[in-house]
């Protein structure tokens, strides 16, 4: 299976090893974020697929490992659906709030609900220690920014630049689930990043 959230605690092991090399910051199981995929316009409550930028959509919410292999996507939810909903619901959130120990964490940006195993930068950072962690927060945490850009240049029809996806809403969430699988394929498997066109 391409696309496996570390449940096990060899796994985690690995990917907080991973992680930590990328910046020093500790115990980190997985980046996540959400992107906005066009879509037409679908026939039936299309209003509700109009995200904040003003364009018919899905949000996506990606989690990813420091190798920016996706370990966990949720391809079903309207454009107009807030990150911090689609997390609420996703299974990845249901598993960390049923770990018996919460010493590993996932980090996002502020449009999440900060939780002991969600950790969000410092708003108004002051010490250097406090500036330090954003550094740190801020170059571990980009690795989903760059799995999902990524993903992107594979695919371009997931991209804004390529239109939208041509489908009703329940098969785009397929072809997003369907590229996320082929980009952690591609890039386990160490396939060459095509030319950005």
């Amino acid at each position: 299976m391409h696309i496996k959230f570390p449940t096990d605690e060899m796994s985690q092991r690995r990917v907080m090893a991973d992680f930590y090399k990328i910046a020093g910051f500790p115990n980190v199981l997985g980046c996540v974020d959400g992107t906005q995929i066009p879509i037409l316009s679908p026939a039936v409550n299309d209003n509700i697929y109009v995200c904040r930028k003003g364009f018919h959509s899905l949000n996506i919410q990606g989690v990813c490992n420091a190798k920016l292999c996706f370990t966990n996507i949720v391809a079903k939810y309207p454009g107009s659906a807030h990150d911090a909903f689609v997390w609420r619901n996703s299974s990845v959130c249901q598993f960390m709030q049923n770990a018996q120990h919460h010493q590993a964490w996932l980090l996002a940006d502020s449009g999440y609900p900060l939780s002991p195993f969600l950790m969000m930068p410092l708003a108004s950072a002051q010490s250097a220690a406090e500036m330090a962690f954003n550094r740190r927060h801020s170059k571990t945490r980009n690795t989903i920014e760059r799995a999902f850009g990524l993903l992107k240049m594979r695919f371009r029809c997931l991209h804004s630049t390529g239109g939208c996806l041509q489908s009703p809403p329940e098969r785009c969430a397929q072809i997003v689930t369907a590229c996320a699988v082929l980009h952690s394929m591609c890039t386990e498997n160490s396939v060459p990043v095509p030319d950005d066109i």
